[in-house]
């Protein structure tokens, strides 16, 4: 098994917390560790460092090594451009492939700044992805959440109810659609129904058959990119911006989703699911439900107010109500 840890996004929801100089991935939001670091912690226990592998901006360099400095240069590509996802994938298959790592090989794919709290039922939730490719490396699979509430900040799968197979009483169940970020309403019915998951952007694949699928639905990016393997920097900035979703996980028929249910899972997309939080710096009086933030030496008080966010730091301040937290990102 090999993994890949993305770490190139923005987090723009989440600032003035999370900058283009340093997003939310580099952040200790939940103990002393940042995001990133976890995540590569979080997967220790079933691959050694020698397995792991680091997909991020070139302008955060020095904060990708810094924080995960186990691994070798040769395990961390730094993306010249943001081209969205997909190209950075390829990359990465490509580079695996360059390096002799087997076609039957599983590959991880991460996203860097998500929190997962149950991380046994995480590592148990890969291994029988594992299981799965193993017997059937034809397919794709992604972890996804049963969702605990209507939620419009995610995008949703829409999944078979017969499995596929059993993975240790897990089933492993055949995905019918992606569905994207729906309005209150959809959401609603997707959770009423029960035959729809939160898409955690969590991969499992074999690298023979990713680099088969970008071969054959996105062969502009496969081609520029595997001829211009040993120069890649150079020519990076030519590559079609697409996502994994848009490019491939939409448009094939053997994509798998296995059903989540205790993962304590957060994309930790904006403020609010950050949950609630009172800075000591903060003076406070009748407020509640709110996620209030200091990190600078001016006094802030806060009276009468209920299900707010106020973060304030070096480079900025944001007071806004939770409910338009993702629209922080419409300023940022």
């Amino acid at each position: 098994m090999q993994v890949l840890l993305m770490a190139g996004g923005g987090g723009t929801r989440l600032w003035p917390l999370s900058t283009e100089e340093k997003p939310k991935q580099f952040l200790a939001l939940f103990d002393d560790r940042s995001l990133l670091r976890t995540t590569f912690e979080r997967v220790l226990p079933l691959v050694s460092p020698d397995q792991v592998w680091l997909s991020g901006n070139a302008k955060h360099a020095d904060l990708l090594k810094k924080d995960l400095p186990e691994l070798n240069t040769e395990q961390i590509i730094l993306e010249t451009a943001k081209r969205d996802n997909a190209a950075a994938i390829c990359l990465s298959q490509l580079l695996m492939n360059k390096a002799g790592i087997d076609a039957n090989e599983v590959i991880v794919m991460l996203p860097c700044d998500h929190r997962i709290s149950n991380e046994e039922e995480f590592r148990t939730l890969i291994q029988n992805g594992e299981a799965f490719l193993k017997a059937n490396p034809e397919y794709l699979v992604t972890i996804g959440i049963v969702p605990t509430h209507p939620e419009t900040g995610y995008g949703y799968i829409a999944h078979n109810q017969k499995a596929l197979s059993q993975q240790n009483d897990v089933p492993v169940l055949a995905v019918e659609q992606f569905v994207e970020k729906p309005n209150i309403e959809k959401a609603k019915e997707y959770v009423a129904s029960g035959k729809y998951l939160w898409n955690s952007g969590i991969y499992m694949w074999t690298l023979g058959t990713m680099l088969r699928l970008f071969a054959d639905l996105l062969p502009n990016i496969y081609s520029l990119l595997s001829a211009n393997l040993t120069d890649w920097e150079q020519i990076y900035h030519q590559v079609d911006a697409t996502s994994l979703d848009y490019g491939i996980s939409e448009r094939i028929k053997t994509i798998a989703t296995i059903p989540a249910h205790n993962l304590g899972w957060s994309d930790v997309g904006d403020f609010s699911a950050l949950g609630e939080f009172h800075d000591e710096k903060i003076r406070t009086l009748d407020v509640s439900d709110s996620y209030l933030r200091n990190e600078t030496s001016t006094q802030i008080r806060v009276i009468g107010m209920k299900n707010i966010i106020v973060v304030n730091t070096p480079d900025g301040l944001v007071i806004c109500d939770r409910k338009r937290a993702q629209d922080i990102k419409k300023l940022a």
